[in-house]
């Protein structure tokens, strides 16, 4: 059961207790929003993310969105590996990076990227589809156990469940699993898709766009619709594939994004994307 799996999850990482601090969310007229995207722990860059969190707080950020891909889950990759990271390490950098946003942060919320759902991938190939409930446990649940703040966001469309994306008033943010070596061409497919589905997805009109995945940062880009287009970028080292021979990959840019919004619409004179110190 749940409570099984978690002491055998805090048993692996040496965790013991709770979090020593849990801030509780308060309601603001005006939200400002921290989107951090693509951490991949272990493989974070935790001095671009205590920069990054510390520079969005003083800007007035009191809620972060970790838009996909909070884990990297490499020891259930499917492609060929020349490296060992023990599970063990894997998650326990995750629920390390979740307390700290816990703590310096009202409110958290998870969006589930592609290599989040590594595990329950690697399983479905092994397990019958009767007995998978056993081994369904969301890996990002049980590390943010106790974290009062930290949700996970999904949508529910005709019992179709939708976790890679979020949505406050105007603005979405989400980590569709769509990429390209054009900039901002993933992005923009991602607000064709939006658009196609809007009436099905019921969210009102969309008017800003972040996207994850892609490890590439660029925007505002105004699109003849009138919606604003983000990418996000990503808070991550190098992944090791990236200097493969086939040449597939383009230098990832590390950043995050900021989004002011007052009563649901987004501010797009004060939003934009933080690539740094002094940058």
């Amino acid at each position: 059961d749940y409570d099984a799996a978690l002491a055998k999850y805090r048993d692996l990482i040496g965790q013991r207790g709770r979090a020593k601090v849990i801030l509780k969310s308060t309601k603001h007229k005006d939200a400002v929003t921290a989107a951090f995207s693509d951490l991949h722990t272990p493989y974070q860059d935790d001095a671009f993310l205590a920069w990054a969190i510390k520079d969005s707080k003083r800007r007035g950020a009191t809620q972060c969105v970790v838009v996909g891909d909070l884990n990297d889950l490499f020891c259930f990759s499917r492609f060929m590996k020349y490296d060992n990271c023990p599970l063990d390490r894997e998650l326990g950098e995750t629920s390390k990076v979740l307390r700290i946003l816990a703590e310096e942060f009202e409110r958290v919320e998870v969006i589930t990227g592609n290599h989040d759902d590594r595990a329950k991938k690697y399983f479905a190939k092994f397990v019958p589809p009767e007995f998978f409930f056993l081994v369904n446990w969301d890996i990002m649940k049980i590390a943010a156990d106790g974290l009062a703040n930290v949700t996970f966001p999904s949508i529910t469309v005709d019992g179709r469940e939708m976790r890679f994306i979020w949505r406050s008033g105007d603005l979405v943010l989400g980590h569709p699993e769509t990429s390209s070596k054009i900039p901002m061409r993933a992005v923009d497919t991602f607000a064709n898709w939006l658009n196609q589905w809007e009436r099905i997805l019921n969210y009102g009109k969309v008017r800003v766009i972040g996207q994850g995945h892609t490890h590439q940062a660029g925007g505002p880009v105004m699109r003849g619709d009138g919606v604003v287009t983000f990418e996000l970028g990503c808070m991550c080292r190098l992944p090791d594939y990236v200097f493969d021979a086939k040449l597939c990959y383009r230098p990832q840019t590390k950043a995050y994004g900021l989004f002011v919004q007052r009563e649901g619409v987004t501010d797009l004179d004060e939003s934009r994307l933080f690539f740094g110190p002094g940058k």
